[in-house]
C-alpha cells in the first residue's frame, strides 16, 4: 500500500471522520424543532391565559347583584351613546366601554351595535 494515496484507498481503509456538511443539517433540524416547540408552548399559554381571563370576567359579572349590574349597564350604555358624538380624544375610553358593555347579559341589539363601532375600529 506504499504507492497508494488516500483517494485510492478501499472503503474499509477510508477515514472515519464525518464530513462537516452532514452534521450542520442535523443540527439545524434539531434547532428548528426546538424553536417550533417553544413557539407552540408560548401560543398555548397565550390561549390558556385568554380563556382563563374571559372565564373570570364572566364569573365576576355574574356575581354583581342584579340591581347594581343594571345600574352599571345603564351607565355604560349612556357612555357608549356619548361616544357616538365624542371626539377622537375619547377613542380609548370608548373602546374600553365597548369591551365592558358586551360582557353584560343585558347587552341588547342597540348595545351590540354601539359597541361594534368601537371594537371594529370603524370610523364614527
Amino acid at each position: 500500500m506504499v504507492g497508494m494515496d488516500a483517494r485510492n484507498l478501499p472503503d474499509e481503509h477510508a477515514p472515519l471522520t464525518k464530513p462537516v456538511d452532514q452534521e450542520r443539517p442535523r443540527r439545524r433540524d434539531h434547532l428548528t424543532g426546538y424553536l417550533l416547540l417553544i413557539i407552540a408552548i408560548v401560543a398555548g399559554l397565550a390561549i390558556w391565559g385568554s380563556v382563563a381571563r374571559e372565564s373570570s370576567q364572566s364569573r365576576a359579572f355574574a356575581e354583581i347583584p342584579l340591581e347594581a349590574r343594571q345600574g352599571l349597564y345603564q351607565r355604560t350604555l349612556e357612555n357608549l351613546r356619548f361616544c357616538k358624538t365624542a371626539s377622537d380624544a375619547f377613542a380609548r375610553f370608548c373602546k374600553e366601554q365597548a369591551e365592558f358593555a358586551v360582557n353584560f347579559t343585558e347587552c341588547d341589539a342597540e348595545c351590540k351595535e354601539l359597541a361594534r363601532r368601537f371594537l371594529s375600529g370603524a370610523s364614527r
